[in-house]
């Protein structure tokens, strides 16, 4: 009898450190499971305000870009795919996974996508990605900028300088033809945004002590604007061209910048005017410049939110109190319904009313 009763306790000690395996791996399991689940799952969307809808994850977010229903987000944590109707962020592909910190995305005239990483260019034709890196030309892998131009050709800024791409008729291959640095004209060769305008020039912005803006006419000729000659921040965030063919060029470090309007007669461009928050801005700094559909032009703040600047001059600002879903907007699309996605530090912020919270 004492014998079975201490066989009896072994065998109940084994039983519990069996069971303690089994919880162990059913966690782990389960664990696994919820890290690895589709983002359609995760997504958090909160309407905190009317009139708007806070998609995150993804958390930060510097590019977005519309193709169809689906809008394409991109940050430090890759791409994502957002169903545009529904709010719902799909699950990654392996490859969106691995474009950590996005900072350009294009859907160009084809419908194909470009996206600007830190390991190159890459771009979705025909099913699957093709990536061009270092080792295929690019001056630098961090990759900050995309631009098209109207003959097809893609404009890529890097932190080395800045190349022109072929992409093949097919689509399933492109080939860098060009690339510019600072021996070539560029003011530096660390190109943080790009903009081909509407009479062939292309603009290329800076960000760094020794930043500013290149121009280079549709003849090959260079103009440069710096702190200089006008420029109110060498450090150069955004170039815009509005309806009315007006560059606007977002600029600024911390808490100092402000924002530059150039206007074009015959084929010289003309710094018009400069502003800072006595003219409205949110912030000093322009992190982001965008125009809706009724004309508004949108300027986005590092720390305060964005302005809406209204035809009749009429300024609204917003930010967090307000509905945003950080002060930092980084960058700013409007869809065929009317929506405007604001891309910022923590998540995206949809104001799904159009331009209605404005009235």
């Amino acid at each position: 009898m004492p014998g079975a009763q201490g066989r009896a306790v072994k065998y109940s000690g084994r039983s519990i450190r069996l069971v303690q395996i089994l919880v162990a791996v059913a966690v782990l399991v389960l664990l696994t499971w919820y890290l690895n689940r589709s983002h359609a799952e995760m997504v958090t969307v909160q309407s905190a305000f009317p009139g708007f809808v806070v998609i995150d994850p993804p958390e930060e977010v510097s590019a977005l870009a519309i193709q169809g229903d689906i809008v394409w987000a991109g940050g430090v944590d890759g791409l994502f795919r957002i169903d545009r109707v529904t709010y719902d962020v799909l699950a990654q592909t392996p490859e969106e996974a691995s474009f950590t910190y996005t900072r350009a995305i294009l859907v160009d005239q084809l419908g194909r996508v470009w996206v600007g990483h830190d390991q190159g260019v890459s771009c979705l034709a025909g099913g699957r990605w093709q990536t061009l890196s270092h080792k295929d030309g690019l001056p630098d892998n961090r990759v900050n900028a995309l631009a098209e131009d109207p003959s097809g050709l893609i404009w890529a800024g890097t932190w080395g300088g800045a190349v022109q791409i072929a992409p093949s008729d097919d689509g399933l291959s492109a080939l860098i033809i060009r690339t510019w640095t600072h021996s070539d004209g560029l003011v530096s060769d660390m190109v943080n945004v790009i903009l081909p305008d509407a009479w062939g020039g292309i603009w290329f912005g800076s960000y760094n002590s020794r930043g500013g803006i290149s121009y280079l006419t549709s003849a090959g000729d260079w103009r440069y604007w710096t702190v200089a000659n006008g420029l109110p921040h060498e450090y150069v965030t955004s170039i815009f061209q509005d309806m009315d063919m007006n560059v606007w060029v977002g600029t600024g470090l911390l808490s100092e910048g402000g924002a530059a309007i150039f206007q074009c007669e015959g084929d010289a461009w003309t710094l018009v005017r400069t502003m800072t928050q006595d003219d409205g801005l949110a912030g000093e700094k322009v992190r982001s410049i965008f125009q809706s559909q009724d004309g508004r032009m949108w300027l986005g703040s590092e720390y305060d939110g964005v302005a809406i600047f209204g035809p009749s001059g009429l300024v609204t600002t917003l930010d967090r109190t307000t509905g945003l879903s950080d002060n930092e907007v980084k960058v700013m699309v409007q869809d065929k319904d009317g929506q405007i996605w604001l891309g910022t530090r923590y998540g995206i912020t949809v104001i799904t009313d159009g331009l209605s919270v404005l009235d």
